[in-house]
């Protein structure tokens, strides 16, 4: 690899390294009278296990897959946010957090499972094209289906149980707890 490549791929790599860590970082530090970011970082985490399946894989770090990455990170994060929404308005209902947190990921479930399956059977048929143009979408396609898949598992999973765990009931925006 030349140099100037090798010199973009670290730049990019610190780039995602400190994206990642301020998007996690930032609500720790917010002092407790703030209203503090809800538990969605772990969807961020979902960006890595596309990473792992790019490794894994044989795929680099490069344009296309950068924005198949780009592109999923609003799936990726809305996955976290409807289950979010749907648990605290349980909780507004004077629910407990814990009876909140399988409620309202149970009620929104079936919707989050179709909204993946289309995009998975959109770019799923990709990995398979041959051709020019299965060599050039195949790593977008490879990295939206990872990440989307990833999403959904913990969208559904560590969600609701951070949710359970780090939400009160009954709490507005000055209360927040997060």
């Amino acid at each position: 690899m030349c140099r100037r490549a090798r010199s973009r791929r670290l730049g990019v790599e610190r780039r995602l390294r400190t994206g990642a860590a301020n998007g996690i970082g930032v609500g720790p530090c917010l002092p407790p009278s703030t209203v503090r970011p809800p538990p969605v970082s772990p969807s961020l985490d979902t960006t890595r296990m596309a990473l792992i399946t790019m490794k894994l894989t044989g795929l680099t770090l490069n344009n296309i897959s950068l924005i198949g990455l780009t592109t999923a990170i609003g799936v990726l994060v809305d996955d976290s946010i409807v289950v979010l929404e749907n648990i605290h308005s349980h909780l507004e209902r004077g629910e407990e957090p814990r009876t909140a947190a399988i409620e309202g990921r149970s009620e929104i479930g079936m919707a989050a499972i179709a909204i993946t399956l289309v995009d998975v059977a959109v770019w799923g048929p990709i990995i398979i094209l041959s051709g020019i143009v299965g060599a050039f979408l195949r790593s977008f396609a490879i990295v939206i289906v990872a990440a989307v898949l990833a999403s959904l598992l913990v969208s559904f999973t560590l969600t609701p149980l951070l949710a359970s765990r780090w939400l009160a009931g009954g709490e507005g925006v000055n209360g927040a707890r997060w």
